[in-house]
């Protein structure tokens, strides 16, 4: 069901379903079934305006976003359906193809708009974006941007990008964009997802190591292993606890850490 230009009625979830079936997949060696996620079938349902995926490194967080922001046919370098660059001239996609081979989606409605968006790559969406505004007036960079991009922090473009973008309906996904800000700002960022969720114009998967932003009201909230994933709450991850520990004693928490180099 595509989406009208008036949008659609119908509140978020857009994306209702992701269905994955190891049979369609490779070999274990090959990538990215090789992934701790992509080793035995899953179904993972949507149910709230905010998913966010947390867990270790490894685990096929990142991996997941990418396949379904290949699927939205968004750039995953960044951007939406529009913004046509590469970051890395000889990256293959070969692997987001092969995927598409053993994972369904469900959608309703089915949307178009959107983006997505990753800390590591910013900076070459914004310079997509300024060779693409090349000679237009600067009112039209406020009105889209906040204003030029460049003449900001990283953290600064991040923020203005995304609160001008926002603003409508269509699916949002980030990928650890905590990378990009401070406590402070992570706390302004929250905020505005907090607005998007409100607003039941927009679903927002997101990926995050940062419990600030997993703290989100209503967010669900998915933890990824290497024995695959689950529900979980803010003060199951291991994150959470990990800094809940740290700043109790944080002098001894380091020293100890020091001390046992071996030790994760």
């Amino acid at each position: 069901m595509a989406l009208s230009k008036r949008g659609s009625s119908l509140r978020p979830p857009f994306l209702k379903q992701l269905s994955f079936d190891r049979s369609k997949g490779g070999g274990e060696e090959a990538y990215p079934f090789s992934v701790p996620l992509f080793r035995k079938s899953f179904n993972l349902s949507f149910s709230q305006p905010v998913t966010i995926f947390t867990g270790e490194n490894g685990t096929g967080k990142s991996t997941l976003l990418e396949f379904i922001a290949h699927s939205c046919g968004f750039n995953i370098y960044g951007g939406s359906r529009n913004h046509l660059y590469k970051a890395h001239e000889n990256q293959s996609l070969d692997y987001l193809c092969d995927l598409a081979k053993a994972c369904k989606l469900s959608w309703l409605p089915k949307v178009s708009k959107g983006f997505f968006m990753r800390a590591e790559t910013f900076f070459n969406f914004m310079e997509k974006v300024h060779y693409d505004l090349d000679g237009y007036d600067p009112g039209f960079l406020e009105q889209c941007y906040g204003g030029d991009l460049f003449q900001r922090s990283h953290g600064e473009s991040f923020l203005s990008f995304f609160s001008h973008q926002l603003d409508r309906q269509g699916i949002f996904l980030f990928d650890e964009p905590e990378s990009a800000l401070s406590p402070a700002r992570q706390l302004e960022f929250l905020r505005l997802l907090k607005k998007v969720a409100d607003s039941e114009k927009g679903q927002i998967i997101m990926v995050t190591h940062a419990p600030l932003l997993m703290a989100l009201p209503g967010a669900e909230l998915l933890s990824f292993t290497h024995r695959g994933m689950a529900p979980t709450t803010l003060e199951q991850t291991s994150h959470f606890q990990l800094l809940e520990k740290f700043f109790h004693d944080p002098h001894r928490f380091i020293d100890k850490t020091l001390q046992n180099t071996d030790e994760e």
